[in-house]
Order: C-alpha cells, then structure tokens, then sequence
C-alpha cells in the first residue's frame, strides 16, 4: 500500500472515528435526559395524571389481599397496624415505608405476622399514576406474601370529584380486597374473620359532607341507611372475641375535623352498642392512643375502670414523613401520645387476650396496653 493510500484510509478512519463519537454522545445525551426527566420525577414527587389507565392493570393485584388459611402461631393472632403513608416531598419516601414494615416483622411479635392492615392515605392524589407505581415498586416485594388490608383515605378519593359518589377509582381497581360490603359499595366497607379477631374496614370518607355518597339528598339517606345496616349486621353476627373497626378518619378526633358531627350521629352509636374493642385509624398523622371510650366517669371525677376496661380504644397511627403540628394540650380522652415520629402498632390476639405495642421507627416500644376478656 502506497503512502497517498494509507493516508486515505487513515483520514476515513478518523472521520468514522468522530462520527461514533457523536452518535455515541447523542445516545449518551439522550439517556441522560431520560435518567433526569425519571429522577425528576422522583424527587420532586411529581403527580402526572394520564389518560391511558393502562398502568393501573399491570399493578393491580400484586400486592396480596388473601386471608391467610392458619395462623403462624395456633391460637393466637399477630398482625401489623400502619397509618398514613404518603410521602410529604418526594417518592422516594416509599422506600422508608418498606424499610419500616420489614423491621416491624424483624422486631418482637412482629415476627409472626399474620397480616398487615392500614388505614388509607397512601398517595397524595388518588388518580397518580407516578405516586402509586412507586408505591407498588416498594411494597410489592413485603407484600407479595405478607397479605395488606386497607381502608381508603381521603386522598384516595383526591382527583375524582366529578366521579359519582367520589368514588376512589383507581385504588378500588389496585387492590383485590375482600367483596361483602353493602351494595354498590362491596370493597369500600368489607370485613374478615381470621383465627381470633372480626376486622371491618369502613370508608369513613363518605361522613365528609363535601363527599357525600350522592347528590340527591333522599338516595344519600338511602345508601347511608343501607351502610350503617350492613355495620350492624356485620358487627352482630361475628363470633370472633375481638371485634377491631379500621378506617381512616378517627372516631375521636384530636384535631377538628369535617366528619366528627355525622361520626357521632351514625357510626359511635353503633360501635359502642355492638361492642367493639379497637378502631384503628390514621388522618392525624401522629400517634394517640385513647383511654377506652365512653370513659365512664364517676362522681369523684375518677375513672370507672372495671366499666372502661370494656370500651372501645382508639389508635390512632402515622408511618409517613408528614406530621401535623398540635400546639394545645391533647384532649382529656388521650391516654398516651407521640407526635413528629413514624411507627408501627403489633397486635396479638388470643381468645382472652388482646395486646397493642407501639413502635417507632427505629423499633423502640413507646407505649403498651392490654385488654382481657
């Protein structure tokens, strides 16, 4: 090969060379993009709303909501209690929630969990596809055979004001939640019965007079009447010895809240009468527990408590970064309270027995009682 020749290939090699280069920093460049639009949405919590629901049906059901056939220990049940857990400013918080759960079922009873229930708020928007594909991201691998039970909240309900009854579209379709609720309303309010405990999850979204379950005034009363009829009923017919309610805003607020006055009017009267032992709840985003209601108060201004020993205790539970700031006293119906800190509630439940531990989330106890039967 002559020197004019090498020098020919030479120069295409060179030319070839930059040419790969380029195409090498386009691709390059537009990975980076892609990598910073996907981070962006991460960290900044980014709430798109799409129009292909697609992504809904490649997640639903991955998480398990199957009752277990036994219980990991013969004769007593264990289950985990989580309140909200929607991230406060970014997605990657969900990874926290994972994390939390994991170490509630490395920490004491927790080991022997049965199932998990929590009380609603996952996501900020309930119509998110971003929020709920990295909550599912996350919580897919615990729950995959650690069954999840929940009760919506009202961000679940978020970005369906014009839907009929607001009805939380998108988390209904997620998750496959137990069917024997009232008509028309089967996954939103359901219950199980498994080893030691009756468990009936409510929507108590639908106290929010802004959320009401119609618009029509008389079919509101209606579907209301039909509700509280199915709780009733539900309620009078277990066997169980424990009966637990889980919902999202509580029975006993701490805070002032656009549910308490329908709360007090149709659902206290009915828990109370049907004797249920514990409702647990979120919404506050704080830990309380309450002292068993109604508080049977003596003359002395002391508390009855052979009578208070057999009413209804409140919890209420938070496994989010978000917290509330509660500048005044806690009410006189608190028993025991911790605020700006994420945790868990381990449950045990034998046939005359039941016991509530609460942690934080670096799986220290706080706060313990019990009640027998």
């Amino acid at each position: 090969m002559n020197k004019k020749m090498y020098n020919r290939y030479l120069l295409a090699g060179l030319i070839l060379t930059v040419l790969l280069a380029f195409s090498a920093c386009d691709q390059l460049n537009t990975a980076v993009d892609t990598a910073k639009d996907k981070l962006n949405t991460i960290v900044n919590g980014d709430t798109e709303q799409v129009d292909d629901d697609s992504w809904i049906d490649s997640l639903a059901g991955s998480i398990s909501s199957e009752i277990p056939a036994i219980e990991k220990t013969p004769g007593k049940t264990t289950f985990l209690f989580f309140g909200d857990a929607q991230p406060l400013e970014n997605l990657f918080e969900y990874r926290d929630f994972e994390s939390l759960v994991r170490v509630a079922t490395m920490v004491g009873d927790g080991k022997d969990a049965d199932f998990v229930l929590q009380s609603g708020d996952i996501v900020n928007t309930g119509d998110s596809r971003d929020e709920w594909q990295a909550f599912f991201e996350y919580a897919t691998p615990v729950f995959k055979n650690l069954p999840l039970f929940t009760a919506p909240g009202n961000h679940e309900t978020t970005g369906f004001a014009n839907t009929p009854g607001h009805k939380p579209e998108v988390y209904l379709r997620l998750f496959n939640l137990p069917d024997n609720g009232p008509e028309g309303y089967e996954t939103e309010y359901y219950s199980i019965d498994f080893g030691q405990v009756h468990v009936i999850s409510l929507s108590s979204n639908y106290l929010d007079p802004s959320e009401s379950y119609s618009d029509n005034p008389e079919e509101c009363k209606q579907i209301a009447d039909r509700i509280d009829k199915w709780i009733k009923d539900d309620l009078a017919a277990t066997k169980k010895p424990w009966k637990i309610v889980l919902m999202h805003q509580p029975a006993w607020p701490v805070m002032a809240s656009k549910t308490q006055a329908d709360m007090k009017e149709r659902w206290i009267p009915i828990l109370e009468k049907r004797k249920v032992d514990l409702i647990l709840c979120g919404n506050e985003h704080m830990f309380t527990r309450s002292w068993p209601m109604p508080m049977f108060i003596n003359n002395d201004d002391t508390i009855d408590l052979a009578k208070a020993m057999k009413g209804t205790v409140q919890i209420i539970g938070c496994a989010s970064h978000k917290f509330y700031d509660v500048n005044a006293p806690m009410p006189d119906f608190i028993a025991a309270s911790l605020t700006a800190s994420r945790g868990w509630h381990t449950i045990t439940a034998t046939e005359t027995r039941l016991s509530v531990t609460a942690y934080n989330d670096k799986g220290e106890a706080f706060d313990s009682f019990e009640k027998e039967k």
